[in-house]
């Protein structure tokens, strides 16, 4: 492998397979090759579409897979399986407009900084674009991070809290919302309100192998 840019800006190259790249694998660690996607039909067990990437992650091939498996069953509506792995808030919306329901836990960080309040510890309104902190004090819409797809809501004066060892080492709490956070709580609700759901995403999609 080369680790030189090219004129498209690729960094990778691979002389006896141009088209693979270094990517993570939970088996053998780092290698060079593909990510294979596959749609499977629950009843059948049949592969109804699939997709060879040279993409290292799964948080992107989520909605043109699942809009090629409706196209495939020509269905108006269609209920996909997924893992934490393709969470993706804009894709998860984006499967919502076409009637895909999508079941897929969302993929949080965790703010893992001592005993900190989550998120979940604080309330959103919509109405008013607020969150409630624990002590009961507004976090207001203070910027968006558009790389990330982040609304972003602060407040200051922490450090005049008596709960601030529990939030935050800074005098100003920050708490983000995700451009499409709706999209992704009811693919969330969708997952607490089928138990064993996630079980069966992995026979579904193993099935086809063990028949191989």
């Amino acid at each position: 492998l080369s680790n030189d840019q090219d004129s498209t800006g690729a960094n990778q190259c691979c002389e006896t397979e141009l088209e693979a790249k270094r990517m993570r694998s939970g088996r053998d660690g780092i290698i060079v090759g593909y990510n294979m996607q596959t749609a499977v039909e629950a009843d059948s067990g049949l592969i109804i579409h699939h997709e060879v990437t040279d993409e290292g992650t799964d948080n992107r091939p989520m909605e043109p897979i699942a809009k090629a498996a409706k196209t495939e069953l020509d269905t108006d509506s269609l209920t996909v399986l997924a893992d934490a792995g393709y969470s993706n808030g804009e894709q998860l919306a984006q499967c919502e407009e076409m009637g895909i329901e999508v079941i897929v836990p969302t993929n949080r960080a965790v703010n893992n900084q001592g005993e900190f309040y989550q998120k979940k510890d604080f309330q959103y309104d919509k109405a008013t674009d607020t969150f409630t902190c624990p002590t009961g004090q507004l976090l207001t819409y203070t910027t968006l991070q558009n790389k990330k797809k982040m609304h972003l809501y602060s407040r200051s004066g922490c450090r005049n809290c008596p709960q601030q060892s529990r939030c935050t080492k800074a005098d100003k709490r920050w708490v983000s919302r995700h451009f499409n956070e709706d999209a992704l709580e009811r693919s969330q609700t969708r997952v607490n309100t089928h138990p064993g759901v996630m079980k069966r995403r992995g026979a579904v999609v193993e099935r086809p192998f063990a028949h191989l």
